[in-house]
């Protein structure tokens, strides 16, 4: 399916080498010209969206400081107007309820089409696979944006709930087992 226009993801993750460049989880039209993904870079986390068919098509953002290892960060990221082609995408991110403004990292974006914790495209073509050090739990992926309240009521002070407390239609996808 090629509509991705508005999209949250939500992941938890407890990185064990957070100074890699690592596909968090990523998504892709079926034609191929629409991606959006988290991923970790020069120890921050990023949030990215990219639509070919849009002359200011690369938007993103990051931590404005950097992560720690063996820390479990609950993140949230959203995009807006990603199947629009006159107009550049948004893309907005949390990380432990807390929403980022940092300026995404320059460099390659590595992503691979619906993939959690694997990569295997650069935009230099250089990457061959990569896979993400660390645990992953808590993901769970809306078609549609959900609200800074809900954000922070799944968030929970440090404490994140399971995204079935989110009463938003459109949630696609949730799990809660932690993988590593």
């Amino acid at each position: 399916d090629n509509d991705l226009d508005e999209m949250t993801i939500q992941i938890v993750i407890k990185p064990d080498a957070v100074s890699d460049h690592r596909s968090l989880i990523s998504f892709q039209s079926s034609d191929g010209t629409k991606k959006f993904g988290i991923m970790l870079k020069s120890s921050k986390i990023n949030a990215w969206a990219q639509n070919t068919g849009n002359s200011s098509n690369f938007v993103g953002t990051s931590t404005g400081s950097t992560i720690s290892n063996s820390t479990w960060y609950h993140i949230v990221a959203t995009v807006n107007n990603l199947d629009d082609n006159t107009v550049a995408p948004s893309v907005s991110l949390w990380v432990n309820g807390v929403k980022q403004a940092g300026a995404h990292n320059s460099g390659d974006v590595i992503w691979k089409a619906s993939r959690i914790g694997f990569a295997d495209n650069d935009e230099s073509g250089s990457i061959t696979a990569v896979y993400y050090n660390g645990h992953i739990s808590q993901i769970a992926i809306w078609m549609g944006n959900i609200t800074q309240n809900q954000i922070a009521g799944l968030y929970m002070g440090g404490k994140p709930r399971s995204a079935l407390n989110v009463s938003r239609g459109g949630l696609m996808r949730h799990t809660s087992n932690e993988t590593s």
